[in-house]
This record gives structure tokens, C-alpha cells and sequence, in this order.
């Protein structure tokens, strides 16, 4: 079969569709290169983030056992002075009893 003007020109569209079809494929890959950059920017500021939220949450946690802590202070130091408060008190009672007790027993040598 000879060659043909028509086949020269189809042979030609081919050749022109061939080109559009690899610019096509290079703009795709061109374009899924561009997308894995961004899902890696993307990964790195979760990355950011996360360990942002980690240090707050350390940061949070060392702040509550900290209160923890002045929370066990004041409660020691307000059982130690109702210690105090009560002992004075019962030795205030014991002084009081004991001179009761004393008069007592003079009126009972007096009445001896």
C-alpha cells in the first residue's frame, strides 16, 4: 500500500495527540508532585502541632500537681493548727478542772 497524503496527515494528528498526551502526563505528574509536597508541609505542621499540645498538656499536668501540692501545704498546715487550737483549749479545760478540783478539795478541808 502506497503512502498517502491522508496517511501523512493522520500519521501527523497521531505524532500531535502523542505530544498532548505526554504534556498531559507530565502536568499530572507535575501536579502529584506538588500534592505529596503539600501533604508534606501538611504532616509537618500536624507534627508542629502536635508536639505544641504535648508540651501544654505537660505544662498543665505539672501546674495541677503543682496546686497538688499547695493544696496538701494548706491542709497540713490547717490540720497542724486546729492541733494547736484543740491542745490549747484542752489544756485551757485541764486548768479549769484542775481548779475546780483544787476548791473543791478546800472547802472540804475547811469543812473538816
Amino acid at each position: 500500500m502506497p503512502w498517502t497524503r491522508a496517511m501523512d496527515e493522520k500519521f501527523e494528528m497521531l505524532l500531535a495527540i502523542m505530544k498532548e498526551m505526554k504534556a498531559g502526563q507530565e502536568e499530572m505528574k507535575a501536579g502529584q508532585d506538588e500534592m505529596k509536597a503539600s501533604q508534606e508541609e501538611m504532616k509537618a505542621g500536624q507534627e508542629e502541632m502536635k508536639a505544641g499540645l504535648e508540651k501544654k498538656m505537660e505544662a498543665g499536668q505539672e501546674r495541677m500537681e503543682q496546686v497538688q501540692e499547695e493544696m496538701k501545704d494548706l491542709i497540713r498546715a490547717g490540720k497542724e493548727e486546729m492541733r494547736t487550737h484543740v491542745e490549747s483549749q484542752v489544756k485551757g479545760i485541764k486548768d479549769h478542772v484542775d481548779g475546780c478540783i483544787g476548791r473543791m478539795e478546800e472547802e472540804v478541808q475547811d469543812v473538816k
